[in-house]
């Protein structure tokens, strides 16, 4: 699910939830940042899924895809692009969102380290987030339907606004 849409998140989790206590089935935590990793299959360079977060801030992860394997090597955060951009050394896809609003500052910033992938393949598909799901069944990593509650990278305005 996408990081942003705090009650849109906590309906859909709500209803997995129901339908994996009614069922009997097992429920499985797909992160949004891995899923759009995961669209560039096989790549020989870093991934970076950037997706606008608003407040001039991205959600943000890097990865590297070692033969089938994706290998997290920076968790997904709520960042300034430009801190961001400041911590690309290397060649870098850059995916998702966020490079319809950031994408001449990536180009800026990163030079010819900036590639960017056709965009069909900018946001990860139903297929995708399917396979990272059925891996980790696999790995027997497996969410508790009663206390999985919403991965937030960052706290709801009402959060923030809270003065309790």
């Amino acid at each position: 699910m996408r990081p942003g849409s705090f009650t849109g998140l906590r309906i859909g989790l709500s209803t997995v939830k129901g339908f994996a206590y009614a069922t009997k089935k097992p429920v499985v935590a797909v992160p949004t940042l891995d899923a759009f990793a995961r669209t560039v299959p096989f790549s020989a360079y870093q991934i970076c899924p950037v997706l606008d977060a608003r407040k001039d801030e991205v959600f943000a992860g890097l990865y590297k895809c070692d033969d089938k394997n994706f290998i997290k090597i920076m968790p997904e955060r709520a960042v300034s692009p430009v801190y961001l951009l400041k911590e690309i050394t290397e060649k870098t896809v850059f995916i998702g969102d966020g490079i319809i609003r950031y994408g001449d500052m990536i180009k800026d910033m990163c030079g010819d380290k900036a590639i960017f992938p056709p965009l069909s393949i900018m946001s990860p598909s139903a297929a995708t987030v399917a396979e990272i799901a059925f891996e980790k069944i696999k790995q027997g990593d497996l969410a508790d339907p009663v206390s999985l509650t919403p991965f937030y990278i960052r706290k709801s305005e009402a959060e923030l606004n809270w003065k309790g």
